[in-house]
């Protein structure tokens, strides 16, 4: 059984949008989202037909919707398969940054802070558009605290990942396949995951 389970750090999300920032808040949802750390083979998903919604759109929904109002078409598909494999039934506050230029030929990215439950963590998300048609590179990183030591995290939480060298010696280094990887940094007697996985 999994004990490490992330400490919710703060409540409230709060941002200014201004310029090429665009400010994004969907809440009422209960799913945990962190669901996935702990399988290696986990990979974002298409999201399913949008059922009708009583008070608001699907977190997936709204942060695709972000980038598409600000011009960003080319990785609409990516967006939708990384942000419902990330929010699934969170809830979501966060930004979008988009060029105010050739917007659907250039780096996109979002910051988003996800709430299931208890648990809290935040997520980077960056998508990059390539000559191909309809093509987007993409990289998420997730972000979360556990009260845990980080060697009890890598046992419970990432049990099917390979511990491999440090990055340097104190952040550890988990090995999930070719495209997915776990940091863990030692945070006083907790410690901070970052899930890294990258999709070309």
């Amino acid at each position: 059984m999994n004990t490490a389970k992330p400490r919710n750090v703060v409540r409230r999300f709060t941002s200014v949008a201004r310029g090429i920032i665009g400010l994004l808040v969907v809440s009422g949802l209960t799913v945990p989202a962190h669901a996935q750390t702990g399988n290696a083979k986990a990979r974002p998903e298409q999201p399913k037909a949008a059922k009708a919604a009583v008070t608001a759109p699907a977190p997936a929904v709204m942060v695709t919707q972000a980038f598409a109002q600000r011009g960003v078409s080319k990785c609409v598909d990516r967006i939708g398969q990384y942000s419902q494999f990330l929010t699934n039934g969170a809830e979501v506050g966060g930004q979008v940054f988009v060029s105010p230029e050739d917007a659907d030929r250039r780096i996109a990215s979002a910051s988003l802070e996800i709430q299931a439950g208890p648990s809290i963590g935040y997520a980077g998300l960056t998508f990059s558009p390539d000559s191909g048609a309809n093509r987007c590179g993409a990289v998420y990183e997730l972000v979360s605290y556990w009260p845990n030591t980080c060697e009890e995290v890598a046992t419970k939480a990432y049990a099917s990942f390979k511990v491999t060298a440090p990055l340097r010696k104190t952040v550890m280094s988990l090995d999930g396949g070719p495209t997915v990887r776990v940091f863990l940094l030692p945070a006083g007697t907790g410690c901070v995951s970052i899930k890294k996985e990258i999709t070309y």
